[in-house]
């Protein structure tokens, strides 16, 4: 079998036309994972769920996962103001799990204000903003916002 192949491929005339043709990038890909669970963060808020509004009076939903376990916390919202989102990352991220070395956010406006950018700056942390295509490559944070953004 292996001789009827190798006589195949040497008859195939696209094979040919392919053989010396490079398949690999001449690019390396980088990829810089942490190597310990809750050294990296993403957040995402959802706004204004009309479906939730009706029987609990929370319009939002703020999620945070970890890159390394995929550890969800998700927490429901009635407002978006800044000391939510202070109280959510103090209390539900740097008193359970520590302090995070990365958060990661896209390039939303709720997440970039001085308010963060004090409590980042005050745990040394690192604040990274990604655009929305990255993410969904990456498929962690936006696929879970998909998800429940269909409740």
């Amino acid at each position: 079998m292996y001789k009827d192949v190798h006589d195949y491929y040497r008859s195939c005339d696209a094979c040919q036309r392919t053989k010396g043709l490079a398949t690999q990038s001449l690019a390396k890909l980088i990829i810089s994972l942490p190597k310990e669970p809750c050294m990296r963060w993403g957040l995402d808020f959802m706004g204004s769920i009309k479906r939730a509004e009706k029987y609990t009076m929370n319009k939002y939903i703020l999620v945070a996962i970890d890159y390394v376990i995929k550890w969800v916390k998700t927490k429901a919202l009635r407002t978006n103001t800044i000391v939510v989102k202070i109280n959510f990352l103090y209390e539900c991220i740097l008193t359970k799990f520590g302090c995070p070395l990365t958060i990661v956010t896209n390039l939303g406006v709720h997440f970039i204000n001085d308010a963060i950018k004090y409590l980042i700056d005050h745990f040394l942390m690192k604040h990274v903003s990604l655009q929305l295509i990255i993410l969904k490559r990456m498929g962690k944070l936006s696929l879970l916002t998909k998800y429940l953004g269909h409740y």
